[in-house]
């Protein structure tokens, strides 16, 4: 029996790569094919928001709401500021008021109080000391036998 040699075409007898070229070739494949999948998709985005959203509200004249809304928050602003410094200063104001009141207040019923014991004092005269309390002596109660 004639054993057969076995042949390889011209092709399969180049070099192999070896698996750590492979993984090497493929992740840098991979890479850049997600790099223009990505720009791609964001180039489309941007071209329709662009033709969606953003050339319409330039048409429509966004831009005098914009200014709009602008002058309203400043005015508003103003007036807040306005009207802060005015309740700022009525309660300074009424504060430093109802302080002097309290004290005038206080200096008068003290005034009151003690021209109330001078009279009193003058009323009872000049004794050194207050008389002595009367005390109620014992009464024995007869005991019933």
């Amino acid at each position: 029996m004639a054993e057969f040699e076995e042949t390889q075409p011209e092709e399969t007898k180049t070099e192999a790569p070896t698996r750590l070229e492979t993984l090497k070739m493929s992740l840098t494949e991979y890479a850049e094919s997600t790099k223009s999948y990505t720009t791609e998709k964001y180039e489309k985005t941007k071209t329709l928001v662009n033709e969606t959203v953003v050339e319409p509200y330039a048409r429509a004249g966004v831009e005098p709401a914009v200014k709009y809304v602008g002058d309203t928050y400043e005015a508003t602003d103003k007036k807040v500021k306005e009207k802060y410094a005015g309740a700022k200063v009525y309660t300074v104001e009424t504060y430093e008021s109802s302080k002097a009141y309290a004290g005038e207040t206080y200096e008068s019923a003290y005034a009151t109080a003690l021209s109330y014991v001078l009279k009193i004092k003058a009323a009872l005269g000049s004794r050194d000391k207050a008389p002595e309390p009367v005390t109620a002596e014992a009464v024995e109660e007869p005991v019933a036998v």
